[in-house]
């Protein structure tokens, strides 16, 4: 019961300093920034003019006068989506 408390409120105090920078330095080496780089590039593909055009006029009611509608947006994000699975897949099982 002799214990002196701000001890242990300085010690815990200096743990939790080391710990932020602790956690925020294993977020940024978590990155998989294969990932990131090509998710980037796909998304350039998927919500350009030429996609819009060329892909999502085959669909009914996802073009509207060049524009992709709510489906053609819902269309382009399930692409980006299953690209983000295969890229994932293919860097997770080293072949890029």
């Amino acid at each position: 019961m002799s214990e002196i408390i701000g001890c242990d409120i300085q010690e815990e105090k200096k743990d939790n300093k080391t710990d932020l920078v602790n956690v925020s330095g294993n977020i940024l080496y978590n990155i998989n920034y294969k990932v990131a780089l090509f998710i980037f590039f796909i998304g350039l593909i998927i919500f350009s003019d030429l996609f819009v055009e060329n892909v999502l006029s085959g669909f009914s009611n996802a073009v509207y006068m060049g524009s992709p509608t709510s489906n053609g947006t819902m269309l382009q994000l399930l692409f980006l989506t299953g690209s983000y699975i295969f890229v994932d897949l293919i860097v997770k099982y080293d072949i890029i």
